[in-house]
């Protein structure tokens, strides 16, 4: 038989094993005492309620079930009552009133200085997205909210107008004294650019504004309008009216302007770098504002790119089929007369002439149509040039018959004694030139000679 153990060894700590790692803290001796920790923890829920901040919408109908079985302070008793004793916009003063005579007020939003804040916050999220007094009515009603008066609307937006302006003008003012210590200096340079209420410039109202190119921030605004509602409706009291007297595409030019006449006063700052659009008149009237030739000019590369490219695409879907487009890109360098036309009282007609009817760049753009009869929709009478039935030309190709056309010997001084119609030129031409035809082609010139286009239908370029 092994020998007994006369040792007892000690029982071993618990370290963890492979099912658990991490030991867990036990700082009741018993267990009993344990089973008591329990038991209390249990009597007093735990629960961390999170704090609820903001505004809710509630049906009425609810509010008025949770109060009915909230017991009285006074007399223990349930059965309270909700009743509303006034409102203000959204803003509502409620009263709990019980059998016992005990009665509690409150007010569904807190009010600053005895006014409801949530009214001027209806006012100003409306005006933030461009909506007024009739927009917001009809949002109130849809939810079934109250809503407020149109006098009590505008009060408090005279009241958001001052504010805005005040805060506007601080915000502008510490832009501009960044820009004074990030500089060291008192000249910077700004980026100028006009808005207008409405597009294609017949806007009533317009704004500019002067942004830091160096911060990003606005140093200075310029609203401008040249509308006055209560000017309109003879009122007679001291008012802000209208500011501005001109076309809306000027609004630009004026309102920069005024920015950079008061940047010293007003912002202790020269704005000498003007960074604008192209196309802007703007720059021209500032240019001189602190003496001569003090701003300079720089270009912004975003606009000159959604200008010219725009315009190039343009440009290429047209078609080129017009002598005054060549002249429009060369800058309007040649007349029609020095292109190789000569004027009449029906329009402008090619001619022979010791050099080409037209330039090669213009014969190369030019397609002529004429397949075997020659119609009202000849490519030659869309071109502006009198046609033959006898233009062979493929589409793309330069027509041979342009130099090939002698309608016009006599000089405009001989006009007086010139037919009547410009198809007894057409008459006499095809006779002198074309007597040889084959009987193929003589249906061809008869229906040529039966023609007689309007005056609508005469060669114009």
């Amino acid at each position: 038989m092994p020998k007994a153990r006369s040792k007892k060894f000690k029982k071993r700590s618990f370290h963890g094993n492979r099912h658990r790692n991490s030991v867990p803290k036990n700082n009741v001796s018993t267990a009993s005492a344990t089973k008591l920790n329990t038991l209390e923890s249990s009597d007093g829920l735990g629960y961390e309620f999170q704090e609820l901040k903001g505004n809710r919408i509630i049906d009425i109908q609810t509010l008025l079930g949770v109060f009915s079985i909230l017991s009285c302070p006074k007399c223990f008793a349930t059965g309270l009552k909700l009743t509303e004793d006034s409102k203000e916009g959204l803003c509502s003063n409620f009263a709990i009133v019980c059998k016992c005579g005990f009665m509690a007020g409150f007010t569904s939003t807190p009010k600053e200085n005895k006014k409801c804040s949530l009214n001027t916050l209806l006012v100003f999220g409306l005006r933030l997205m461009g909506r007024g007094f009739s927009a917001g009515m009809k949002l109130l009603c849809t939810l079934n909210l109250p809503y407020v008066c149109k006098k009590t609307f505008r009060i408090h937006e005279l009241k958001l107008l001052e504010a805005v302006k005040y805060s506007c003008e601080e915000n502008m003012k510490a832009a501009s004294k960044e820009v004074q210590n990030l500089k060291k200096t008192t000249t910077c340079g700004v980026s100028v650019d006009g808005t207008w209420q409405r597009r294609g410039h017949i806007s009533l109202n317009g704004c500019v504004s002067v942004i830091s190119i160096d911060t990003g921030k606005i140093l200075d605004l310029e609203v401008m309008t040249q509308y006055c509602k209560m000017c309109e409706m003879n009122i007679k009291c001291d008012h802000e009216c209208s500011n501005y007297k001109g076309s809306s595409g000027n609004m630009e030019s004026v309102g920069a302007f005024r920015i950079f006449e008061r940047s010293v006063m007003k912002r202790e700052l020269q704005y000498t770098e003007y960074y604008g659009d192209g196309d802007s008149k703007a720059f021209l009237k500032v240019k001189d504002i602190y003496g001569e030739d003090t701003v300079t000019k720089l270009e912004c590369i975003g606009h000159v790119q959604k200008r010219v490219g725009s315009r190039l695409r343009k440009l290429k879907k047209k078609p080129k089929d017009s002598v005054e487009k060549i002249q429009q890109c060369l800058g309007h360098e040649k007349n029609p007369l020095e292109w190789g036309w000569v004027p009449t009282r029906f329009g402008l007609s090619p001619r022979k002439m010791e050099r080409d009817a037209a330039p090669e760049s213009f014969l190369k753009i030019i397609c002529f149509n004429c397949k075997t009869r020659c119609k009202n929709a000849c490519g030659c009478r869309k071109a502006g040039l009198i046609c033959t039935s006898l233009c062979t030309c493929s589409p793309g190709e330069a027509c041979e018959n342009v130099s090939d056309i002698n309608l016009l010997e006599d000089s405009i001084e001989d006009e007086d004694d010139a037919p009547s119609s410009i198809n007894n030129f057409i008459y006499e031409d095809i006779e002198d030139l074309y007597l040889q035809l084959d009987e193929e082609d003589q249906d061809q010139r008869t229906e040529l000679e039966d023609f007689r286009p309007g005056p609508s239908k005469r060669q114009k370029l």
